[in-house]
């Protein structure tokens, strides 16, 4: 199983997908001009690989802000987690949100909420450092 690491820019996120440290990442903004083709090489790793994750792989997720495109895109990647968890994989999501930032703690419960999909949100207290998991 191979990694995808796609470097942040001042329009889209890091991309850490580290099957082998168990490191799966999502963090930065996300406002990309066309978030369908950014997206497509994560569409692409979810669809190979997700289902042969070990159990209890995490995908963390600290998204400062992000777009109406980035919101569909964003959907699409949880749906790909959630249907390797109906194939068993046993992925879990840990969604980390700033205690006041009331548009992306709304947007994680509608995630759930739409996807059937159990996420764990962690409020942060303040501005935190980009990378999370570890």
């Amino acid at each position: 199983m191979t990694s995808l690491i796609i470097p942040a820019t001042r329009n889209t996120p890091l991309i850490h997908f580290e099957p082998v440290t168990w490191h799966f990442e999502v963090s930065g903004i996300c406002v990309p001009e066309n978030a369908g083709e950014f997206f497509d090489p994560v569409f692409g790793w979810l669809a190979q690989n997700a289902r042969y994750l070990a159990p209890g792989s995490t995908f963390h997720f600290h998204l400062t802000y992000f777009n109406s495109t980035s919101l569909k895109a964003l959907y699409h990647v949880l749906r790909y987690i959630k249907e390797a968890n109906i194939m068993g994989a046993g992925l879990l999501v840990r969604w980390y949100v700033e205690r006041d930032d009331e548009f992306m703690i709304e947007s994680v419960a509608l995630f759930g909420q739409l996807l059937e999909l159990p996420m764990e949100t962690v409020e942060l207290p303040g501005e935190q450092g980009a990378s999370l998991a570890g």
